[in-house]
């Protein structure tokens, strides 16, 4: 969400704006984050769930760049995805489908 709010503040259309969804699926929860900013780079989209990725322009944004990681990582670890996708009419959407019931770790409390 907070890339969200910045790509709609540092691109200003006529209507910026950064929204949250979320819905049922079978098997699982779907939550998206879109926004109308200037969307990624197809050369740029895989990296933006690498630690410290390309969202940002310099100075350097200490303790940022280290969300979309760990989103991607859970949601890959638990069985869910993360995807990217150009948002119809400029910007980008983060849809994340982390499973309903993931699988419980063995020796793990319930």
């Amino acid at each position: 969400m907070d890339n969200a709010v910045d790509a709609a503040a540092s691109h200003p259309p006529a209507r910026p704006f950064a929204e949250v969804g979320m819905r049922a699926e079978p098997g699982a929860m779907v939550l998206s984050v879109a926004d109308r900013g200037p969307g990624v780079p197809t050369a740029l989209r895989a990296a933006v769930f690498r630690e410290g990725g390309p969202t940002k322009k310099p100075p350097p944004h200490h303790g940022r760049g280290v969300g979309l990681t760990r989103v991607h990582g859970v949601a890959r670890r638990r069985g869910g995805s993360v995807r990217l996708t150009e948002r119809p009419g400029g910007g980008a959407v983060f849809t994340i489908r982390p499973p309903r019931n993931p699988p419980v770790a063995s020796g793990a409390a319930s």
